[in-house]
């Protein structure tokens, strides 16, 4: 028997590192802001020319996914981690 995706929210992280730019932030909380969603935690240091953003949320898999891909084609986005 498979297990099926679950509908029910769990905690949610996303760690991304992106090249410092100024309009970053606002590209990066577009994915929640868009499902009506607000993460319960935004970090965000800048490091150089770049910028490490932790965010932390509670999504079903379903909308993690989602957000997940969203967050990977943000433009300036070179590293995604998800868990």
């Amino acid at each position: 028997m498979s297990a099926l995706p679950s509908s029910e929210p769990c905690h949610r992280s996303f760690r991304l590192t992106a090249v410092a730019d100024p309009g970053l932030l606002p590209r990066v909380l577009e994915p929640f802001a868009k499902r009506g969603l607000v993460p319960e935690r935004l970090r965000a240091e800048r490091r150089g020319e770049m910028l490490v953003v932790e965010l932390t949320a509670d999504l079903p898999d379903g909308i993690a996914s989602l957000v997940a891909a969203a967050l990977s084609g943000v433009v300036g986005v070179t590293l995604l981690a998800a868990d």
